[in-house]
């Protein structure tokens, strides 16, 4: 079956992004209902890509050309004409945004319908890393919570867990956090801030559940055990300060590392 409609071909691009096809396909759509600027920057920016070398003869016009289309002004439009993006800075490879550069709760806001218009790869956040989930519970009667709750959807601790085990087993800074965002947007890649404590983010206040059996008041020192749950912790071990309890999970602020002593 032929395949003529705007929204199978875009979701063709999405689903095969390695493919120059299906996306020469979106951009002949393009070109047939009035949009031929983007339909050449598709094409233009997929030719770049084939070129072997960017210092390649034959990439100097593209290049140039590339330039040209971009500087008439409707960029913006073609990454997402209806999000309030400022704050974003996207970068188009092939035709479509493929790295994103914001804020952590700038992705989160616009994170499901930029990836419904385009296969993106990578984003890297900046500034302290917005809280992106929720403690979640099966029901109100439970005790304690049993997985996380981010944009509408929901991962239970041992999914979580098994996740890290099978793609982040090195468990980089932040693992935790990397988990559940590469749960819930697969196959994009997630850089987090550099300037990080444990799987926090200095400065960042973030929603932690507490370990069975700890107790914790405003003001106490906690670390975060392998379970991603809060504990009492001494100074030299601390990863954040509570700043107040909320029943079964408390509110911290993550603190700078601290470095060993001799």
């Amino acid at each position: 079956m032929t395949v003529t409609d705007e929204a199978s071909l875009l979701r063709a691009v999405l689903d095969h992004p390695a493919e120059d096809t299906p996306r020469l396909m979106y951009a002949d759509w393009l070109q047939e209902h009035g949009q031929e600027a983007r339909a050449e920057f598709i094409r233009v920016q997929c030719e770049i890509e084939r070129v072997p070398s960017f210092r390649a003869p034959e990439c100097d016009p593209l290049r140039i050309r590339e330039k040209q289309l971009m500087a008439r002004g409707e960029e913006r439009d073609w990454f997402m004409p209806n999000v309030f993006a400022h704050r974003i800075e996207w970068e188009f490879r092939r035709g479509f945004v493929a790295e994103l550069t914001c804020a952590s709760a700038d992705w989160l806001a616009h994170a499901d319908a930029i990836t419904a218009a385009h296969p993106v790869e990578r984003v890297r956040f900046t500034g302290p890393l917005t809280p992106a989930a929720e403690v979640w519970f099966d029901n109100e009667d439970q005790e304690w919570p049993v997985g996380e709750k981010i944009a509408g959807k929901t991962f239970s601790y041992s999914r979580i867990d098994r996740f890290i085990a099978d793609n982040l087993a090195h468990k980089p800074a932040g693992y935790r956090t990397l988990a559940v965002l590469m749960l819930r947007w697969p196959g994009v890649t997630f850089e987090l801030p550099p300037a990080v404590s444990g799987p926090m983010y200095s400065g960042g206040t973030y929603r932690i559940p507490v370990a069975p059996g700890a107790s914790l008041e405003a003001g106490d020192l906690v670390f975060i055990d392998g379970d991603g749950r809060a504990v009492p912790a001494p100074h030299s071990a601390a990863d954040g300060v509570v700043v107040s309890v909320a029943g079964t999970h408390v509110n911290v602020i993550a603190i700078p590392a601290h470095p060993a002593t001799a």
